[in-house]
């Protein structure tokens, strides 16, 4: 809301739109979203993971979060996601490891969640090309808060 407001209802209505529009009822870059996606991310780092939550969630989608690809493989076993975030230098199960546990064991469930893997070693996400692209796609580090908006959306509309 532009406007000065001293009348308390009006305030309050400028408050309102103003969150209806960031909390997901239309993306800050201002595409409505179909419907909420179930999105799962796993990184260990826990100031990316919680920028890209946040960024997700301004997007209407709903999140989990995990530090590792194990907490990731629990997460998948007890709910259904649309999509997996991962980094793939993590310690314990990395996401290459990750990513190679759900197109192949995970699969059989649901063949239709997607994975995009992040990386700050743009060598490391070329081993990601043996996996099927309509599938799992690659992120390098460092990325805008535009670039994975818009390859998450590419992602979940690819089906």
């Amino acid at each position: 809301c532009y406007i000065f407001c001293f009348c308390p209802a009006l305030i309050l209505s400028c408050l309102l739109l103003s969150f209806a529009t960031f909390s997901g009822h239309e993306s800050p870059i201002g595409q409505r979203q179909e419907r909420m996606s179930r999105i799962l991310l796993a990184d260990d780092a826990a100031a990316l993971r919680g920028l890209v939550e946040r960024t997700l969630a301004g997007d209407g989608h709903e999140r989990v979060s995990v530090e590792d690809g194990n907490d990731a493989l629990r997460a998948l076993s007890s709910r259904a996601f649309d999509l997996v975030v991962s980094d793939l230098d993590m310690p314990g199960l990395d996401g290459m490891a990750l990513a190679a546990r759900i197109t192949s064991e995970i699969s059989a469930k649901r063949a239709d969640v997607k994975i995009l893997l992040i990386s700050g070693l743009g060598e490391e996400l070329h081993r990601a090309a043996g996996f099927p692209p309509k599938r799992v796609s690659t992120l390098q580090k460092p990325f805008s808060l535009d670039q994975i908006r818009e390859r998450v959306r590419a992602l979940l509309n690819n089906g």
